[in-house]
């Protein structure tokens, strides 16, 4: 699956982080991953937070996020 979603056009790399920031599998270079790991577990915690306050029926079943230069778009 990894593999399928690096060739994918855009994709710069992967990282697979546990629950706690923890950096499972990553293309990154070694000295990113770590940072990137934590942004993205902040990021997901955040996203969490705010989807426990919306209403049952209106909450989302999934999240995507395509990162660019400027942040999210």
């Amino acid at each position: 699956m990894i593999a399928r979603l690096e060739k994918r056009r855009g994709v710069e790399g992967i990282l697979v982080a546990s629950r706690d920031g923890r950096v499972i599998k990553s293309t990154v270079p070694d000295s990113l991953a770590p940072t990137y790991a934590a942004l993205l577990t902040n990021l997901v915690e955040t996203a969490r937070t705010c989807t426990k306050d919306m209403d049952e029926k209106a909450r989302p079943r999934a999240h995507r996020r395509r990162l660019g230069q400027g942040g999210c778009t």
